[in-house]
């Protein structure tokens, strides 16, 4: 038995009851969003404003699956996320260099608002996208992608477990599920699918090789994050 199954809370959640339980995570994962959009909250935030509150969602639904899945393993926040087994400054070292490649492609995107840094009110508008993405991301999808659904399946099959939690990680952000069925597009290039499997596969062997959960959010969040670094790098290269 692998690291990420073995005396993590995670694994005291049963095979059949981590499925539903996966399923419904990622039914409210995919409805709660669009419920929101329906009531006003923004697809893409533009203003101080608009960044805020998607920030607070992302607050809102992260509070959620930490509470489904803490009530299911019976399991204290430190426990579910193995904060009592803190990761070396090796460990920490490795795995945010690992994933920093990730974020190439975002960062040369954002070298082109780079040219924003000196208006005050995107300096302030920076501050929830930022925590949006390094934090909130991260903390929503490890818990869910790796920390609950690999853990459920690497006990049915090691590799199913990887290809199946990879596919569903890489699927979940598909913009139309009835195109992906009727046409097999999801909405996204070729390249960031290729960087959703690579990052799905990566994390997934991050937790099973160390059954630290916090290596994958450290991993995703420095991916996330690298891209915000292309901000002072294209200001530096026009100036």
């Amino acid at each position: 038995m692998s690291q990420a199954a073995r005396g993590t809370s995670f694994g005291r959640i049963g095979f059949a009851r981590g499925i539903l339980l996966s399923v419904g995570i990622l039914v409210g994962m995919r409805v709660l969003p669009q419920l929101a959009v329906s009531a006003g909250l923004p697809k893409n935030a533009i203003t101080v404003e608009e960044a805020f509150a998607v920030f607070a969602f992302h607050l809102l639904i992260w509070s959620l699956v930490w509470l489904v899945i803490a009530r299911s393993s019976r399991a204290s926040f430190a426990n579910l996320f193995l904060l009592r087994s803190v990761p070396s400054s090796g460990q920490v070292r490795r795995w945010a260099l690992v994933g920093l490649p990730f974020g190439v492609p975002a960062f040369l995107g954002w070298m082109d608002h780079s040219h924003r840094l000196h208006e005050p009110d995107f300096l302030i508008f920076l501050v929830p996208v930022v925590l949006t993405y390094v934090l909130m991301w991260p903390l929503i999808e490890e818990p869910v992608f790796r920390g609950l659904i690999f853990s459920v399946l690497i006990r049915w099959n090691r590799f199913g477990a990887y290809i199946i939690s990879t596919l569903v990680f890489t699927l979940h952000p598909t913009q139309s599920y009835p195109d992906l069925i009727l046409h097999g597009t999801i909405g996204l290039t070729n390249l960031h699918i290729m960087f959703l499997l690579s990052f799905g596969l990566l994390s997934a062997y991050i937790y099973e090789s160390t059954g630290k959960l916090s290596l994958c959010l450290i991993c995703h969040g420095a991916a996330n994050g690298f891209r915000f670094l292309g901000l002072p790098v294209g200001y530096l290269l026009d100036h």
